[in-house]
């Protein structure tokens, strides 16, 4: 790995990343390789397809009114052999087409694990109760990220994101409830005593990912960066972190398949 040289790492316009899910897999990317793991040209794109699916899987299952149904479809559309000619079915091709049958057959068994969870968050009204889901849908989450990449992450890397992804879906949680309830998608109604114990819960884990983080130089950026979510803007880019030739020309790389997978998504 090339040495640390006064650079910004590569501006992401909103435009460039059009979901959370990419921006999601950026990080993901630059998480690994402060763990010393170059994820591999076929990691990234089999993560992009399951993060480019989970997206576009996000309408169908909150705002069809029939998310049990929709759930069937994608169990459905996940089991190896011939895909079918459905909506849901035509969103998982991409992804589908990238694995083998014994991955799909695990895949599927987590996301019936993550659809159930999914409708059991749906229903909750109970503080304690819909966090502890909210955690278990992200360790579930991270079951499958690390189901698509066993070959290249494993180790402090692994455990790392076993603790992550539970962190931020419940960071994710504490953003959107508001907007969720109002919108009919969760029974939950947001009150002071959910925020106050969402936020402790939250905290806990992100002190964790702190201690077990290696770059601690990069740390306060993180917590900008959670700032910054809950406010809905972007870092300044005087606050980007500084990072080697190689990690940009790899950054680069990333942000030109996002782009052009957004690009056929959109012709779809």
């Amino acid at each position: 790995m090339s040495e640390l040289v006064p650079k910004e790492a590569p501006w992401i316009e909103r435009s460039d990343a059009t979901t959370p899910y990419a921006m999601t897999l950026i990080d993901l990317h630059s998480m690994a390789w402060d763990f010393g793991i170059q994820l591999s040209d076929r990691a990234i794109k089999v993560l992009h397809a399951m993060a480019d699916a989970m997206n576009r899987l996000d309408t169908p299952m909150d705002r069809s009114g029939e998310p049990e149904r929709v759930a069937r479809d994608i169990c459905e559309a996940l089991k190896p052999g011939e895909q079918p000619e459905t909506e849901v079915g035509n969103i998982l091709r991409p992804l589908v087409s990238l694995l083998d049958a014994e991955t799909l057959r695990e895949l599927l068994t987590i996301t019936e694990d993550m659809l159930d969870l999914n409708l059991r968050l749906k229903r909750a009204t109970d503080v304690g109760e819909y966090i502890d889901l909210t955690l278990e849908e992200g360790s579930r989450t991270a079951d499958m990220v690390l189901l698509l990449v066993r070959d290249e992450v494993r180790g402090r890397f692994a455990d790392f994101l076993k603790d992550l992804v539970p962190t931020g879906n419940l960071i994710d949680d504490i953003q959107d409830l508001r907007e969720d309830h109002q919108e009919g998608e969760k029974a939950l109604k947001p009150s002071l005593g959910f925020y106050l114990r969402a936020i402790a819960t939250a905290f806990k884990g992100l002190l964790k990912l702190g201690i077990q983080y290696p770059n601690k130089r990069l740390l306060p950026h993180f917590a900008l960066r959670i700032v910054t979510k809950f406010l809905d803007i972007q870092i300044p880019r005087r606050f980007l972190p500084k990072i080697s030739d190689a990690q940009e020309e790899r950054t680069r790389y990333l942000l030109e398949e996002i782009r052009a997978k957004n690009t056929l998504s959109e012709s779809s």
